[in-house]
């Protein structure tokens, strides 16, 4: 599963945080990675989710820190159904 967001531009450079959780308030992320130097992430097959609902946020850090606010949640569903 990959998720993919919007690509940020920075003059100093610009990397990413992404999370998944199984709360729409993001509280005990499941999942966070930091630093992504790019706009997607591939999860592995160690991070492979079991069936159920999730939702996944993204937010962009440029080179000397600065956070934006996380992009809108989105959710998702793994198993018999359909992704959204």
């Amino acid at each position: 599963m990959t998720f993919t967001w919007t690509a940020v531009e920075d003059t100093s450079g610009v990397t990413y945080v992404l999370e998944i959780s199984n709360s729409p308030e993001f509280t005990g992320a499941m999942l966070r990675k930091e630093g992504l130097k790019e706009a997607k992430y591939t999860l592995t097959k160690e991070e492979a989710l079991s069936d159920g609902s999730y939702y996944w946020r993204a937010k962009a850090v440029d080179g000397v820190g600065n956070e934006s606010g996380w992009f809108t949640p989105q959710l998702f569903k793994v198993g018999g159904e359909i992704w959204i």
